[in-house]
């Protein structure tokens, strides 16, 4: 019985990963939740029902309640603009290929090691490690 309960919990668990994977494919970027929020609020949806809509749909890759408030906030001024606004400041550059040669040459340094070497933080070299695949 046990066995068949792991098994169906199992299964349960790979469909609702999969179900996630697919969502995940048409919601392409957070202007799509935006887009999502503003229709939302048009409708008289108030954050906390846009909340739990959304997340019924897309459950863990949903925004958060913080964020939905914060677009309410701006769409009760009469600002429906969805789009990413530009930023301050220049785009920061990293070197894929000059972190591969250096994972090549010393496979056995971790993050912080390559971080310093790189002049990065140790969270920008994790993303570009698991871009990597590593």
């Amino acid at each position: 019985m046990l066995a068949k309960s792991v098994s169906e919990t199992t299964s349960y668990k790979k469909e609702e990963e999969e179900e996630e994977a697919k969502l995940d494919k048409k919601i392409k970027s957070q202007k799509d939740f935006r887009q999502l929020m503003l229709y939302c609020f048009k409708q008289g949806f108030t954050a906390s029902q846009t909340m739990i809509e959304l997340y019924s749909v897309f459950g863990k890759t949903c925004v958060t309640l913080h964020t939905i408030w914060k677009w309410y906030r701006k769409f009760r001024t009469g600002d429906f603009n969805v789009e990413d606004l530009p930023r301050s400041g220049r785009p920061q550059k990293f070197d894929v290929t000059l972190l591969k040669d250096i994972m090549h040459k010393n496979p056995q340094m971790t993050v912080k090691e390559l971080a310093a070497t790189l002049h990065k933080s140790a969270s920008t070299v994790q993303i570009y490690l698991k871009k990597l695949g590593k």
